[in-house]
């Protein structure tokens, strides 16, 4: 017996206690892990351009933070929402980092 088979999945709630089925996502995950279309679907036609607008709204107040804020937090965060707006994923995960991992990450690079 799968683990997919057990009946607990039936009695699950998502968003607004709607029922969700998870088990077609679970075993398209189990198939085709790899598959980045998996893990990051293409966004619907009919909300694409909502999409868009969010994205260069966020990116917009990102930059206004950028000028202005000092705290880590917000710095990290707007600096990770620019260079994601950038299509500069690996520099946005860095830049989610704290302080101690990025120093962790440059010891482990640089052998200081």
């Amino acid at each position: 017996m799968s683990i997919l088979d057990d009946h607990r999945w039936s009695g699950l709630k998502g968003g607004y206690k709607v029922t969700y089925h998870p088990r077609p996502a679970l075993r398209a995950l189990a198939l085709r892990y790899n598959d980045e279309t998996i893990w990051n679907p293409p966004i619907p036609d009919w909300i694409e351009p909502h999409y868009k607008a969010a994205w260069q709204t966020l990116f917009h107040l990102a930059l206004r933070d950028l000028q202005t804020e000092a705290d880590e937090t917000i710095v990290a965060s707007a600096s990770a929402v620019v260079t994601l707006h950038r299509g500069m994923l690996s520099l946005a995960r860095m830049v989610m980092c704290t302080d101690d991992e990025r120093a962790e990450m440059l010891r482990s690079y640089l052998g200081r």
